[in-house]
C-alpha cells in the first residue's frame, strides 16, 4: 500500500504573488516614471536658473548662425509672455502664418515683439522671417538660457527638410508627446487592454508596438535636438576672442610714485596704465558644463516617460501568462 493515497498538491503561492507582483507593477509603472520625470524636470529647471553667461543679442545671434543653415537663419527667437515662465518652445508654422489677434495687438501696443537679448522686432517683420524660415523660437520669460535656446534651435534644424521634416514625423512626434503628457491614462489602458488578450494571443503586441512607434520618433528628435545643441555650445567654447581690460598698478607702486613726486616738488600726474589683452572662450567652461547637465537631465525625462508607458502593457502581458498557466493546470 502506498504511504499516500493521492498525488502531493502544487503550492502555486509562488505563482499567485507573482501574478499579484506583475499585474500591480502594470498599474502603477506610470507613477514611477513620473516621479523620476519630476525629478529630473525640477533638476534640469534649477540649472536653468544657474546662467553663467548671458544670453545676449550677439549669443543669439552666434547660436543662430552656428546651428541653423543659412537660409534659416531669419528664424525669429522672441520671448513669448503667452509661454510658462520656464518653457521654451520650437514652433512650425505654414507659409500664411500669422499671431493670434491678442498676441498680435500686445505686440502692436507694446512697440513690437521682444527678441531675446532685448531688441523689439516689428510684428510685420517677425511674421515675414517666420514664415521664411518655417517657425520660430519662443522663449518664456524665464527661459532665456544659453543651452535652452540652443536645443530649441536644434529641433528647428528639421526645416532643412528629411524625414525629420516630413507630416509623418511631425504625427508620431506629437502623438508621443501627447501620450506622455496623458501618460496616467495611457498608460492605464494599455495594462488593461493588455491584460485582457489570453497570453497565446499574439494581437497583446500591438499595444506595446503602438506605444514604441509614437515614442521612438520622440526619444530620436530629443536626441538630435540635444546633440545639435551640444555641437554647436562646444564650437563656441572653442571660438577664442580678445578682451581689454585696463591693468591696475599695484597700491605700492602708486603711492611710491607720488612720494617721489612730492620730494621732488614735481607736479602730480594722473598714472595711466596700459591696457592688457587676454585671449578668452567665447563661451566659458561652466556655461557649457550646466549646459550639458541639464539638456542631459531634459532628455531624461523623455526617456523616463517612455520608459513608464511601454513597462505598463509588458507587465500586463506576464502577469496574464502566469495568469493562464495556473487557469490551464
Amino acid at each position: 500500500m502506498p504511504l499516500f493515497s493521492k498525488e502531493k498538491e502544487r503550492d502555486n503561492t509562488g505563482k499567485y504573488l507573482g501574478a499579484a507582483y506583475f499585474g500591480g507593477s502594470a498599474l502603477t509603472a506610470d507613477v514611477g516614471a513620473r516621479a523620476v520625470r519630476d525629478y529630473l524636470g525640477q533638476s534640469a529647471d534649477e540649472l536653468m536658473d544657474k546662467r553663467t553667461q548671458l544670453l545676449d543679442a550677439d549669443m543669439r545671434k552666434r547660436l543662430v548662425d552656428t546651428i541653423l543653415d543659412k537660409e534659416l537663419r531669419t528664424l525669429p527667437v522672441v520671448i513669448d509672455p503667452s509661454l510658462a515662465p520656464k518653457s521654451a518652445v520650437f514652433s512650425q508654422v505654414a507659409d500664411n502664418f500669422v499671431p493670434d489677434r491678442e498676441t498680435a495687438m500686445k505686440a502692436f501696443e507694446s512697440g513690437g515683439v521682444m527678441q531675446a537679448g532685448g531688441e523689439k522686432l516689428p510684428v510685420s517683420q517677425f511674421v515675414d522671417r517666420a514664415r521664411k524660415a518655417g517657425g520660430y523660437v519662443g522663449l518664456g520669460a524665464n527661459a532665456q538660457n544659453v543651452g535652452a535656446l540652443a536645443h530649441e534651435l536644434g529641433h528647428a534644424t528639421l526645416l532643412s527638410g528629411g524625414y525629420r521634416g516630413s507630416g509623418l514625423h511631425r504625427l508620431l512626434y506629437n502623438l508621443g508627446t501627447s501620450a506622455i503628457s496623458h501618460s496616467p491614462l495611457v498608460a492605464t489602458g494599455a495594462a488593461l487592454a493588455t491584460m485582457s488578450m489570453d497570453s497565446d494571443n499574439n494581437l497583446k503586441w500591438a499595444v506595446p508596438a503602438a506605444i514604441l512607434a509614437t515614442q521612438a520618433p520622440v526619444l530620436f528628435e530629443e536626441a538630435i535636438a540635444t546633440r545639435k545643441a551640444l555641437a554647436a555650445l562646444e564650437k563656441l567654447h572653442g571660438t577664442s576672442v580678445v578682451v581689454t581690460q585696463p591693468t591696475v598698478s599695484p597700491v605700492g607702486a602708486t603711492a611710491t610714485r607720488k612720494a617721489l613726486a612730492a620730494v621732488e616738488k614735481l607736479p602730480e600726474t594722473n598714472v595711466v596704465d596700459d591696457a592688457a589683452k587676454a585671449t578668452v572662450s567665447y563661451l566659458n567652461k561652466e556655461t557649457l558644463d550646466t549646459a550639458r547637465s541639464m539638456l542631459r537631465r531634459s532628455f531624461g525625462t523623455y526617456g523616463a516617460g517612455a520608459a513608464g508607458l511601454l513597462a505598463a502593457p509588458l507587465m500586463a502581458m506576464k502577469a496574464r501568462s502566469i495568469i493562464d498557466s495556473l487557469r490551464d493546470e
